[in-house]
């Protein structure tokens, strides 16, 4: 399609881009994609093509796009004073660019990481009067409570009411569930500015296609799939200790890596459990594969996490229809969405976890159509009603 040389521009503000492939990279790459059709779409991330060996056919993808890629440190985010390093930084150079490179009118979409940014960039759109849309995927200061980080003192205190100033100065905030509208509502205190768009499930992709590649425990245990970040809010070496004593009834197969990893090896290791395995990370395209070789997918938020973060994993789980274990606090929207669309089991405690562990059978599973919990996928989640959600948010800016 020829573009529109009068078409307004949106900016799009993300520390993850195309060609890196994790979720957040992935979601907004096909955002960008998605309102090029409407808008002149720019990028600016700090994702450098050379470090994923991108080919020439892939770059014509997002040839119509232009993306700004800035300066990347390279240093590990799962190291707490090398990530507040990287963070900084990169926040320095998102609002050196928005200031320089934004102009009066244009449309401005930003990812809460790195949180710094917000500020900054919420402070300049007093000179530079862009319209805002603030896509908030992780609440910052309040997050780091839930990970012990920080405690709730009189630090603490002041940087949440400098982020809950800058959340405020937003036209327009994107939420990814129903608990996030409600501590986000507590930080602007604009509740009409929010509006909630959950991610989406990449239904061209996947499919449901059974298999037993990925499962080395064979048939006979109900068999649970961890697939995502393995990271401190998902309590996963709590989780971990109760599903190795329990060898005769489940089995764990872990795929990724993150800040727990080595913890939870460790774990396995020295408690000899044999019904534990990881896989390590794997590509995108190899997600239909090892998401269709399990009977049941586990999606865990710490309890301290109530509307502070929605796995966006679930999603791509309902399109291969697989039913969803979810261990984390009551009322959260993962919580509600299984419960309210009969898609799986939920606990809110270990103690409720270990419950369901003993419930869960094979004929339970055996009696679940996953054609009926890839529909939920396609009626509510698919990627076409994602982009025109953001379609109405920026339209109405």
């Amino acid at each position: 399609m020829k573009k529109n040389k009068i078409n307004p521009t949106v900016w799009i503000f993300s520390e993850i881009f195309f060609p890196d492939e994790t979720s957040t990279g992935y979601l907004f790459t096909e955002l960008a994609l998605g309102l090029s059709d409407t808008y002149d779409v720019k990028v600016v991330t700090e994702t450098d093509l050379h470090s994923f060996g991108v080919n020439s056919g892939e770059k014509r993808i997002l040839s119509h796009i232009e993306i700004i890629r800035l300066k990347n440190l390279k240093l590990n985010k799962n190291k707490v004073l090398q990530r507040i390093v990287k963070f900084a930084f990169l926040s320095i150079q998102f609002t050196i660019s928005f200031l320089v490179k934004v102009k009066r009118g244009d449309k401005v979409i930003l990812v809460t990481n790195p949180a710094p940014a917000l500020v900054g960039i919420s402070l300049m759109n007093r000179l530079v009067k862009a319209k805002m849309v603030l896509v908030v995927h992780d609440v910052f200061p309040e997050n780091t409570i839930a990970a012990g980080l920080m405690k709730p003192n009189v630090g603490y205190r002041f940087i949440k009411k400098i982020f809950d100033f800058a959340y405020s100065r937003f036209d327009r905030i994107v939420v990814l569930g129903r608990d996030m509208r409600e501590i986000v509502t507590q930080k602007s205190r604009r509740p009409e500015r929010i509006t909630i768009i959950e991610n989406w499930a990449d239904l061209e992709s996947l499919e449901i296609e059974p298999n037993s590649d990925y499962n080395s425990f064979g048939k006979d245990l109900v068999s649970i799939l961890f697939a995502g970040n393995l990271g401190r809010l998902q309590c996963l070496p709590e989780m971990v200790k109760i599903i190795g004593r329990y060898p005769h009834l489940v089995c764990l197969t872990i795929v990724g890596t993150g800040a727990v990893e080595g913890e939870l090896k460790q774990i396995v290791q020295e408690n000899q459990f044999q019904n534990i395995n990881f896989l390590g990370p794997f590509p995108r395209e190899s997600q239909n594969r090892f998401l269709n070789s399990f009977d049941i997918c586990l999606v865990s938020l710490n309890e301290r996490m109530y509307g502070l973060g929605v796995p966006s994993k679930t999603y791509n789980i309902l399109a291969v229809g697989k039913p969803i274990l979810y261990f984390g606090p009551p009322n959260s929207e993962i919580d509600h969405l299984v419960k309210e669309q009969a898609l799986g089991w939920t606990s809110n405690s270990l103690v409720e976890f270990e419950d369901v562990l003993h419930k869960i059978s094979k004929s339970e599973i055996d009696g679940i159509d996953p054609h009926r919990i890839r529909e939920v996928a396609r009626k509510n989640f698919s990627k076409g009603h994602f982009i025109r959600k953001f379609k109405d948010v920026l339209d109405i800016i």
